[in-house]
């Protein structure tokens, strides 16, 4: 919607500056400070996250309180509140130099889009207790899709607002502008300041953190039986301790809000809480998704809609590679988010997941167990490989994936717990590299030792490990890129195993309807926008039509959606112990998929215990306790060659969670 579209619309480019700068307004400035003071009591500012709309709203009121007027300000976004904690909304008064928090709703959920109707309840609780006088709504950067075209209408609606201050760059079209104009509200478009900008997600995620640990600063220990106690929202089940740690509650009594907590332990009939004040009597918990992981307030995943029809994961037949392989069965593959996992040699074959990156020509390996069923095209596009352990069914595979890089190829990263450098040198040394020349292929090994990793350049055809400077390791991240991280964690199987987490940040989505509204056709542009955006590049430039040039921040506040990234987790070869479940669980808790040994049935229990391997029940209670979406059970037995729906069968007596392949569904049925 343009200014002219707008009734009584003031000059845009006298309110240029307007948040960061009102000097420059000239006489719009004291008019429209005197319509606020005069005409609107309620005021709702809307514009995208960084658009300047608490700024905008703290310099009014600022301007209001000059002229003897002491106005309100109600804070709808609980992802990051310009006053008041993360997961809450509030009313607040402003005292010309900080925020005073007048009275509070929790929401317990940083999400406004997907929680639209418990924040615009929260929020038509408090403006009955909000103090006569103008009062402004600071609503969510939610501007866009359904969310958006719901959340903005109808908080402008329950307010009753009188006027509308549209944040928005004149050049460009207001993604609201129709929803808006339909209701009986006076709208005003302003531009944004020069000063307002996009905060990069990591400052966004640093900032809540300060709040929410600044909010708890004075925390203190409680325990609840549950008995009795109404949980409130979306909890998870009471069987799963798992799914409550670390979670963002609210308790309450009676429907009155007393204090935030976060949970630090769970039985059925008994939570552990760490909370921000006494609370005194209780006898309500709301509970949404905001939850401490890895020491950061964010959102958990969306619980998935049950599919009609599993499964989620196919068989491929595949011709055989360029060696010979002694699997014969089919590999099993599935994507997650923008990766592809596939194991290459079924769920019997040695271990060696594949996980193909679909935007980008990269793979990432688990395991080096046969490979010769792997084209070489694959091999040639492997940035880094994981290894558990270096038995012959996890690392056999090396020989042929060296073979596959002789060339200029650059360093493959390899890691491992402490020894693989050796076993990598031992392999490379048995080789004759007389006729390689300068094509030897390079690796580097990284071993880890607990708090570091110690690091080796092996090249073929130099003799011996050159070492390397040692990298600290910080919370078991071995590895981290602008689109995700690796997280390991060290599991027992009579030696030092190594279970991997590969942890995307977000997903990135195009919207079309984005793309149509700025008049640009999609292309490779695209992944350079998604790429710079991972990178922080907000103030670099791309020209998608070849003529118009948009920073990065530009396009993917118009185009970009993002979306929490899917978890993969992978273990295999490891005891069914206490110390071992608990890690695995610490790092795959939450995650899409686990791929996950089960390598005997119960029945063969002793088995299991004397080769240090999982039972089915052992490997669906680890699913289960971690509260991952899916399980994708592997490393069976070759005693079971012929009988693997027994071993199907006997999970799902266990858990709902695991993902058969098509080839052994018959006979089988998820719990």
């Amino acid at each position: 919607m343009n200014s002219e579209d707008m009734p009584e619309a003031v000059e845009m480019e006298r309110l240029t500056h307007l948040a960061g700068d009102p000097d420059s307004a000239g006489t719009a400035w004291p008019q429209l400070i005197a319509e606020l003071a005069e005409g609107h009591t309620r005021v709702i500012v809307v514009g995208e996250s960084g658009a300047g709309k608490t700024t905008l709203i703290r310099t009014l009121v600022t301007a209001l309180s000059d002229r003897g007027q002491t106005s309100y300000c109600l804070n709808c976004d609980p992802g990051l509140p310009g006053f008041g904690v993360p997961g809450t909304v509030s009313l607040g008064r402003f005292d010309g130099h900080q925020w005073h928090v007048l009275a509070t709703e929790p929401l317990c959920s940083l999400d406004a889009g997907r929680f639209r109707l418990p924040l615009l309840l929260a929020v038509t609780r408090l403006l009955t207790r909000a103090p006569p006088g103008p009062l402004f709504l600071d609503s969510p950067g939610v501007v866009r899709g359904v969310g958006g075209a719901e959340l903005i209408p109808a908080l402008v609606t329950a307010s009753g607002a009188g006027l509308c201050l549209l944040l928005c760059p004149e050049d460009k079209p207001f993604p609201l502008a129709g929803e808006l104009a339909a209701l009986p509200v006076r709208l005003i478009r302003l531009t944004p300041s020069a000063h307002a900008h996009t905060l990069a997600r990591p400052e966004r995620v640093r900032l809540r953190n300060q709040l929410w640990q600044a909010h708890m600063a004075h925390s203190s220990q409680l325990e609840l039986a549950t008995d009795g106690l109404a949980l409130l929202g979306t909890p998870p089940s009471l069987d799963n301790p798992a799914a409550w740690q670390g979670r963002q509650v609210a308790l309450l009594c009676n429907g009155e809000f007393k204090t935030l907590a976060c949970i630090s332990g769970a039985a059925p009939h008994l939570l552990q809480l760490q909370v921000a004040a006494p609370p005194g009597p209780v006898n309500q918990l709301l509970v949404r998704d905001a939850a401490i992981r890895d020491g950061q307030l964010r959102t958990l995943r969306k619980p998935p809609a049950l599919p009609d029809k599993a499964p989620r994961a196919t068989e491929v037949r595949v011709e055989l590679g360029t060696l010979t392989s002694v699997a014969r069965e089919p590999q099993v593959a599935i994507r997650i988010g923008q990766v592809v996992a596939t194991l290459v040699n079924g769920v019997t074959g040695d271990p060696l997941m594949q996980l193909r990156m679909l935007h980008q020509p990269r793979s990432l390996l688990f395991d080096l167990g046969d490979a010769g069923r792997m084209p070489l095209r694959a091999a040639h596009q492997v940035s880094d490989v994981f290894i558990t352990h270096a038995h012959a069914d996890h690392i056999g595979g090396f020989v042929w994936f060296m073979r596959s890089r002789i060339g200029h190829f650059p360093p493959c990263r390899l890691y491992g717990p402490p020894g693989l450098h050796r076993h990598i040198l031992g392999m490379v040394n048995g080789i004759l590299w007389d006729r390689v020349e300068d094509r030897g292929p390079c690796f580097e090994i990284h071993e880890w030792y607990g708090e570091h990793l110690r690091r080796w350049r092996i090249v073929a055809g130099i003799a011996g490990a050159e070492p390397l400077e040692d990298l600290p390791l910080r919370e078991g991240v071995i590895r981290r890129e602008p689109g995700f991280v690796m997280r390991a964690t060290q599991l027992d199987h009579r030696v030092p195993v190594l279970a991997y987490s590969y942890e995307p940040r977000f997903q990135l989505h195009v919207r079309r309807d984005g793309l149509a509204a700025l008049g640009l056709a999609p292309g490779p542009w695209l992944q350079e926008l998604k790429q710079a955006w991972l990178n922080d590049e907000l103030d670099r430039t791309l020209a998608p039509d070849g003529r118009t040039r948009f920073t990065v921040a530009e396009l993917a506040s118009q185009l970009l959606l993002e979306e929490p990234g899917e978890q993969v987790v992978y273990a295999t070869d490891f005891r069914d112990s206490p110390e071992n479940i608990d890690r695995l669980c610490r790092l795959a808790r939450g995650a899409h998929t686990l791929f996950c040994e089960s390598s005997f049935l119960c029945e063969d229990k002793d088995q299991a215990v004397r080769t240090q391997h999982l039972t089915t029940e052992a490997c669906a209670r680890i699913a289960n306790l971690a509260d991952v979406r899916q399980l994708i059970a592997f490393h069976f037995s070759h005693r079971y060659d012929r009988q693997r729906e027994r071993v199907y069968q006997e999970l799902c007596q266990y858990t709902d969670r695991v993902v058969i392949p098509d080839g052994h569904r018959h006979g089988v049925s998820n719990r």
